[in-house]
């Protein structure tokens, strides 16, 4: 390639990336701030808000809320620069979703080609859980980012295959003869430190991160035999795969002995809490349901493209990717209780890269392959001009793209309201049932809700809770229970758990408001059915928004 051609093939790639940072701005920012929160969210709001002012994040009940502190303390900044708000609340996620979108590019630049990045951030740009979770305030954003970056660091320490060559080492110090035997081994030390420092951020955001153990023991194997086929077991067995494998077999060990690993990884397995009680979430075909949604076609079928391509072509990056994605999926669909999309959201990038990849070679391969038959062909397919074939092409497919399902439903999440699915989660319109409240309420007026802590922070009250699965054990990650399973876990306010409940409460309170959401009404996990049935019956109806997602019941006597 000339250095005109480099040039301009660098402008079209500046411009292709401003064009996909702009739609992400868009899909990230646009209406960031109109639904209400959605009940993970005020886990970060409330600490944020403590942060913000110098305080030790609790939940109003007292609990230590120091999960993903980190992304708590993003919150906290945020908050101070803005207030405290639905926008400012997921301003940090909407940041991290663009920088993600910078970062696979350059992942996919790296592994592969400078197209393969491109594909890989359009997919990431407009793909339903990227926009979703960009527009959540969670760590998951943050989790995918440090994930991505720290997996893509330790590759290119891993597998630098750089080696020095014709250095005398007797003329070297000892560090330098170090630096030596490692390049000559394909490693390379300060980027192996430094993806090293990235994972143990990332550990403290989510404990997912240690499933890349498990990636790198299957990748590691792997390259073991075929080293093994191509040059002899004795060359692979002094390999560095290897020594990464036995190391890391050593330091499990040494973890089940010395820091009993093993109580935790039971713990782990075995962690099931109340609200993933239901058939869906236990389905070991979860996740591949949610790959080959109507919405999401065909992407999998794009994947399964990719991988098949990437173990005949017997591409190591590939392969890597491939591992990236399918090991810890196998893990969660196989191995632990219950299933949901956020704890695969850190893979996720790998899923698109290796889609990027088979699309880019099966374009490459049919293209290669139309170009040299009309080549070979007379009259007028002779005459026709490769490069416009080519740009017809790519033309032709980039028009496509808006009629498939999968980009129209991202292109309308902004648009989604006061509440409805934002591609990861769905939010349900809390404010609007507050404000409702809030203009009809009197002082001695009771306030029961199926998620106090939601209502606590729209209208600043709630007495009683209405969430059975909020007084799961599980959820008490720091401390144990002391009020008998009675109060709830956030607000510590008192549960009710039976209708003899709920008619003491209606005898105590002449009036009363239960908010409900009717997710939780109709799953009995949450609410029984004979107290769901006892609300509607004998409870009055009085608002409900357009969506339906959350119901304002009241009484009085």
């Amino acid at each position: 390639m000339s250095l005109q051609e480099r040039r301009l093939s660098d402008k079209i790639t500046v411009s292709i990336l401003v064009i996909l940072l702009l739609s992400g701005i868009y899909l990230r920012f646009f209406n960031l701030g109109k639904p209400s929160f959605w009940v993970d969210e005020l886990n970060h709001v409330y600490a944020g808000m403590a942060l913000s002012e110098g305080e030790n994040p609790t939940f109003p009940s007292g609990v230590a809320n120091g999960r993903s502190l980190i992304y708590s303390k993003l919150v906290g900044w945020s908050f101070s620069l803005f207030g405290v708000s639905e926008f400012s609340a997921r301003f940090g996620s909407a940041i991290l979703g663009l920088f993600s979108i910078l970062l696979i590019y350059i992942v996919g630049r790296d592994l592969f080609s400078r197209r393969v990045g491109l594909i890989a951030a359009f997919f990431l740009t407009f793909a339903h859980p990227a926009i979703g979770w960009s527009r959540t305030s969670r760590m998951y954003t943050l989790f995918q980012f440090l994930f991505l970056l720290a997996v893509f660091l330790f590759h290119k320490g891993f597998e630098a295959n750089k080696a020095f060559k014709n250095v005398p080492e007797e003329k070297t110090g000892v560090l330098a003869k170090l630096n030596i035997y490692l390049q000559n081994r394909g490693l390379q030390w300060p980027w192996l430190l430094l993806s090293g420092l990235v994972f143990i951020i990332s550990l403290k955001v989510h404990l997912l991160t240690g499933l890349f153990a498990a990636t790198l023991l299957v990748y590691c194997a792997i390259c073991f035999f075929g080293q093994s086929f191509d040059e002899g077991f004795a060359v692979s067995l002094s390999s560095k795969y290897a020594v990464c494998g036995a190391a890391m077999a050593g330091a499990i060990l040494i973890g089940l002995a010395a820091f009993n690993l093993s109580a935790f990884v039971q713990y782990a397995l075995e962690f099931h809490p109340d609200w993933a009680r239901n058939i869906r979430m236990e389905d070991s075909h979860y996740y591949f349901w949610f790959l080959t949604a109507s919405d999401q076609f065909p992407l999998a079928a794009l994947f399964l493209l990719g991988a098949i391509q990437a173990f005949i072509r017997l591409n190591k990056n590939a392969i890597f990717c491939v591992l990236a994605f399918i090991v810890p999926l196998f893990f969660h669909s196989f191995v632990f209780s219950y299933k949901v999309s956020n704890y695969v959201f850190n893979i996720y990038p790998f899923f698109l890269l290796i889609i990027a990849y088979g699309i880019y070679n099966f374009f490459e391969t049919e293209l290669s392959g139309l170009l040299g038959r009309l080549k070979k062909g007379g009259g007028f397919s002779k005459r026709l001009n490769p490069r416009f074939v080519r740009y017809a092409i790519i033309g032709l497919f980039v028009l496509c793209i808006p009629l498939t399902v999968w980009f129209r439903v991202a292109v309308k999440i902004p648009d989604i309201g006061s509440a409805g699915n934002n591609g990861a989660i769905t939010h349900y319109d809390w404010k609007g049932a507050a404000n409702m409240v809030a203009q009809y309420e009197m002082s001695d007026d009771a306030i029961i809700s199926t998620l106090p802590l939601t209502t606590l922070f729209y209208l600043g009250e709630v007495d009683y809770n209405l969430n059975l699965a909020h007084l799961d054990e599980s959820l008490k990650w720091e401390t144990s229970s002391t009020n008998g399973r009675y109060k709830e876990f956030y607000t510590n306010v008192p549960s009710i758990k039976s209708v003899s409940d709920l008619r003491k409460i209606m005898a105590k309170h002449s009036r009363g408001w239960l908010i409900a959401d009717t997710y939780r009404m109709n799953k009995v996990q949450y609410v029984s059915d004979e107290l769901s049935q006892f609300i509607q019956i004998h409870l009055n109806k009085v608002w409900s928004d357009e969506k339906k997602t959350v119901v304002v019941y009241n009484w009085s006597i």
